[in-house]
């Protein structure tokens, strides 16, 4: 009996099939208020196909917050919500007409997600996450975007290598 019940409350969770993002959540009101910033955001979402979107979705929804830092990060799974944070360089950059390279960095974290940089591939390299989440980006069409970005970065051995990569994968 405690097995069915278990079995009907799983299904209709599943069945559910809640959005990836849900921009009605006051998260996002800096956001939604914005209508060139909201028209980013879902530029960025409409890019995703429905294989990715379910495998982001396994983080549970994802919170875009704006924040403190310098460009992105991804604080993985919270109960049923992942956050992106959005920093002000990185904000600036969507503000841009010329938003090439925010959307770049934004596909690098969600390619975070994808390739599990958090869950059972946390064992891989720094330099292999980087790469992988970089790889994301690009088959998504962000090659130049995140070549320049990260060109514009301090030149280190990690930001050559990747910048290399781009290079030989374009």
């Amino acid at each position: 009996m405690i097995n069915a019940i278990k079995k009907t409350f799983t299904k209709n969770i599943e069945e559910q099939n809640l959005p990836l993002v849900d921009f009605s959540d006051p998260a996002h009101h800096w956001i939604v208020s914005n209508p060139h910033i909201f028209r980013f955001f879902q530029d960025i979402l409409g890019q995703l196909d429905d294989e990715e979107c379910e495998s982001l979705a396994s983080y549970g929804q994802l919170v875009f917050l704006d924040s403190q830092g310098f460009y992105s990060s991804v604080i993985p799974s919270h109960g049923d919500k992942t956050f992106i944070l959005i920093y002000p360089q990185l904000l600036k950059m969507i503000r841009s007409a010329d938003n090439i390279m925010a959307q770049a960095v934004i596909f690098h974290e969600l390619g975070h997600l994808y390739y599990r940089h958090f869950t059972m591939r946390s064992q891989l390299s720094e330099m292999t996450k980087q790469i992988e989440a970089d790889e994301f980006s690009i088959r998504h069409g962000h090659a130049l975007g995140l070549f320049s970005f990260l060109k514009s970065m301090p030149i280190t051995t990690e930001v050559s290598q990747r910048l290399e990569m781009i290079r030989l994968r374009t």
